[in-house]
């Protein structure tokens, strides 16, 4: 007989886009401001999705800390190269989410002493060789325990966001700024 207090949530095919890709900025004819519009800060870097999940489920069910360890990661570049070998120091992830699963869009980025993004740094480490370390800076929550949040207003997926991921110096949620465009260029 089937366990009928456990539900094992897919993703609706339905609600994805295809294929499915990091949000790119668009290009305007220069800064602006705008009480309808959310801005953020464009580090630079290369836009991936990491795909945090279960590649198997065990019928008992993990617990405890076996939850974080049956948990896994990938991240998938824009152009749909599996990155996640490249960047170890990303590992932590899936036990910094509150989730079972999830979908986030983000930035890697990799910076020199002085806080600037490091271009050669970060090819050569997407690139498998030597560099600094990284980090994945988050934009979006597209997916949560199994369901399409895409169709929901961004407001509402960035405070879910907030609420599941616990910052650490190598996973950084994106702060929004609303309306100030041009404060944030200046800046």
């Amino acid at each position: 007989m089937a366990d009928q207090l456990s539900l094992r949530l897919e993703p609706d095919p339905a609600g994805w886009p295809t294929p499915l890709r990091p949000m790119l900025a668009e290009p305007a004819d220069g800064p602006f401001d705008d009480p309808d519009v959310l801005f953020e800060p464009w580090w630079g870097g290369e836009r991936a999705l990491a795909y945090v999940g279960r590649d198997r489920i065990d019928p008992a069910g993990p617990r405890g800390d076996e939850m974080a360890a049956a948990l896994e990661l990938r991240l998938v570049s824009a152009e749909g190269v599996l990155l996640t070998d490249r960047v170890p120091e990303m590992a932590d992830l899936p036990a910094q989410l509150g989730a079972r699963s999830a979908i986030l869009d983000g930035t890697l980025v990799a910076v020199d002493e002085v806080g600037h993004l490091d271009q050669p740094g970060l090819v050569a480490r997407l690139d498998g060789r030597p560099g600094p370390g990284l980090a994945y800076l988050v934009y979006d929550l597209l997916a949560f325990d199994g369901r399409s949040l895409v169709a929901e207003p961004l407001e509402r997926r960035r405070a879910r966001l907030a609420r599941l991921l616990s910052p650490s110096p190598s996973i950084v949620p994106v702060p929004m700024i609303a309306g100030e465009g041009r404060a944030l260029c200046s800046a």
